[in-house]
């Protein structure tokens, strides 16, 4: 194939889809075995989970090390907290709030979605344990009136007594990013541990509304003391768009489990930053690129994230506004900036085929000047390295960055956002390019190395000079030389590309919750029910009970054609999906769209099966008529429907959503943009 990078032999093993061991053989060339299996990604979950285990600050680690930093605090005012505990965050012994919620955030998180699909106990069961050793961290470094532990940088241990010349200590602060990034973990704390622990759970939501109301209170200014200063938090000079994406997540967290309105119109109000902050118009560049974000409404900086990102967050922020308030007016706008984002990056991961690994960003080539000057050539030297897309706009594989190069605390990031729109947009392609992020780090990259230490092969050791290599341990990720935006990765072990840093173990946990594992697909049938998965034309065939009708089946990702007795439909299922048909009741339909240059659309609906059906359609960028639409179906015959409307904005895709039947979950989409036309 001829790509971006060059001209490349690529080989297709889709159809091989039999669990079990393989070798790859080419002449006297021997591939080792690898697995080939609906639980692919199991191994690195346990590894993962080890590494946090022997990461734990504050617990005795056999093999290498006590219990530790039991002289560690923070301090606030004249109050002190002993904040051992938790887990050391990277190849020294540092503590991060923000990285210590992120990973009690996932943990919970895949820990629930196994638990309501009833799967894997013993890997619940981990999960639950390492998170609640997270938690308790969360909850003791806080002072009750806003203030709490961020953060510390230790490089040393400490002989635990309190009062002496080796004593630790970090100054509390009282910020919304971490109030709220906090609140999202003790709102998803008290879900999952409501039947496990009720007392837990009850006062996890106390702290939880606690700690949402300090966040809301110092972006108003009502809980600030006088003459105080609110900078930020964590290392990010994203403030605004990072407060709105957690705050939204903390917000509909916390109405999961209250049910209060309050915390919804919070959510919602606050999505309002992240739409206004969309690059959401095609621009007049040579190759124009859209749909990526800035930093705030005010659309002056491009948002770019070097070596720890958090570029999930408006896109987790917005799909769970979609899923929480699936009538909400705005519940459109959400879904298109979703779905234009994915978009960009299925869009700038081309250039990066075969591997599609993810570009990190857009830069202007103006943007050096407002970096320290000892680093401004260089900052401008790695910009005009990336991929001019005209009009001093340039597209970089690799971050740019100075000290802290690796970059896979970027690319996870944008795979957890692609793989929760995927979700959204049921778009089965966009989840397998999310894998393809993991593939990268586990061994698909030009190195043909795994850089998770102990797992597959060719692992090199990681710069960790106080734990020790750790399995499950990943560095921060695969650099580049000097100026130039292609990876490289030498054999020196040595800081900040090799060091071993929790948060990209802690994403990989977290994007777990999307990726690993088969489709659930549940439902009523009579008699046998045959899956065709489309692309390798492999069948699966499912039996129901012949009294209840029902039947369940574990199905790997894909497009399926499904064969019944009652009739036939066709279905995609993503990686960890639940489903739920009713063959005898489901209608089968498609949908697709037409623009003209002039900006008129006609959308078009073909629809099979029996009796009568009621389709709304839901768009954005359009003026419609004639929503919604009825009609009656009958045995062998199609059914069609058609909308017409306008583009409002010429510069902009447009976006339309059907629903049949008032069944959200069985929607689809139609887009499309006067420029493809």
């Amino acid at each position: 194939m001829n790509a971006h990078l060059g001209v490349f032999q690529v080989m297709d093993f889709t159809e091989i889809t039999q669990t079990g061991s393989y070798i790859l053989k080419a002449g006297p060339v021997s591939s080792q075995p690898f697995r080939i299996d609906p639980d692919t990604w199991r191994e690195t979950i346990l590894k993962a989970l080890n590494f946090f285990r022997v990461e734990r600050c504050g617990a005795e680690v056999p093999g290498v090390h006590g219990i530790c930093h039991r002289d560690w605090t923070v301090i606030h005012r004249d109050k002190r907290i002993v904040i051992n505990g938790g887990w050391h965050d990277a190849g020294d012994l540092t503590q991060g709030l923000g990285n210590t919620a992120e990973a009690v955030y996932g943990m919970f998180s895949l820990a629930e979605r196994l638990r309501s699909r009833d799967e894997d106990t013993m890997l619940y069961n981990m999960l639950m344990e390492e998170g609640l050793w997270g938690l308790d961290w969360l909850l003791k470094t806080r002072f009750g009136d806003g203030y709490r532990n961020e953060g510390a940088i230790s490089s040393r241990w400490t002989n635990g007594i309190i009062g002496d010349y080796d004593d630790l200590t970090s100054k509390a602060r009282n910020s919304p990013l971490a109030n709220f990034t906090a609140c999202a973990s003790e709102a998803i704390a008290c879900r999952v541990l409501r039947d496990r622990d009720p007392r837990l759970a009850a006062y996890s939501l106390k702290i939880a509304e606690e700690d949402w109301r300090f966040a809301v209170g110092a972006l108003t200014g009502d809980s600030r003391e006088p003459g105080s200063l609110w900078t930020g938090a964590f290392d990010s000079d994203n403030v605004e768009h990072d407060v709105a994406s957690v705050g939204i997540l903390a917000s509909v967290d916390l109405w999961r489990v209250t049910g209060k309105q309050e915390y919804a119109d919070k959510a919602a109000g606050m999505a309002g930053i992240i739409l206004e902050s969309q690059a959401n118009e095609r621009p007049d560049w040579d190759v124009p690129v859209y749909g990526f974000f800035y930093t705030g409404p005010e659309k002056d900086h491009i948002l770019h994230y070097c070596h720890r990102g958090r570029s999930q967050g408006p896109i987790l922020a917005l799909v769970q506004l979609c899923d929480a308030f699936p009538g909400h007016p705005d519940w459109m706008k959400w879904y298109s900036a979703v779905a234009m984002y994915a978009d960009y990056l299925k869009t700038i991961a081309e250039y990066t085929s075969p591997y599609g690994v993810f570009p990190a960003s857009v830069y202007k080539n103006d943007e050096y000047i407002s970096v320290p000057e000892s680093r401004r050539e260089s900052f401008r030297l790695q910009v005009l390295q990336g991929i001019h897309l005209g009009k001093g706009y340039y597209l970089r594989l690799f971050p740019v960055w100075m000290d802290y190069r690796g970059h896979f605390g970027t690319i996870l990031p944008q795979a957890q956002a692609l793989a929760n729109a995927a979700r959204l947009r049921g778009d089965p392609a966009a989840a397998t390019l999310a894998q393809h992020q993991l593939e990268w780090i586990i061994g698909r990259n030009p190195f043909s190395q795994s850089t998770m230490w102990g797992v597959g092969y060719d692992y090199t050791p990681l710069y960790a000079p106080f734990p020790g290599d750790i399995a499950g341990a990943l560095p921060v990720g695969i650099q580049t030389r000097g100026e130039r935006d292609v990876p490289y990765w030498p054999v020196q072990n040595t800081w900040t590309y090799k060091e071993v840093w929790s948060h990209p173990t802690s994403r990989w946990i977290w994007l777990m919750r999307d990726l690993a594992g088969p489709a659930l697909v549940e439902g009523k049938a009579i008699g046998t029910v045959v899956f065709r998965e489309t692309s390798t034309g492999r069948s699966y065939t499912v039996e129901s009970d012949p009294e209840t009708r029902q039947f369940s089946a574990w199905l790997p990702e894909g497009t399926y054609r499904l064969h019944g007795s009652e009739g036939d439909l066709t279905r995609s299922f993503l990686p960890t999906g639940r489903y739920y048909l009713d063959l005898g009741k489901d209608l089968d339909y498609g949908v697709s769209g037409s623009t003209t240059p002039k900006g008129d659309v006609t959308i078009r609906l073909e629809a099979t099966g029996t009796g009568n059906h009621r389709f709304e359609l839901r768009n954005d960028n359009l003026t419609i008529t004639g929503s919604p639409k009825e009609i009656a179906l009958a045995p062998g015959k199609t059914g069609i429907l058609e909308w017409h409307g306008r583009v409002i904005s010429k510069r902009s895709p447009w976006f339309a959503v059907i629903v049949p039947d008032g069944d959200l979950a069985a929607r689809k989409e139609a887009t499309g943009s006067v420029w493809n036309e």
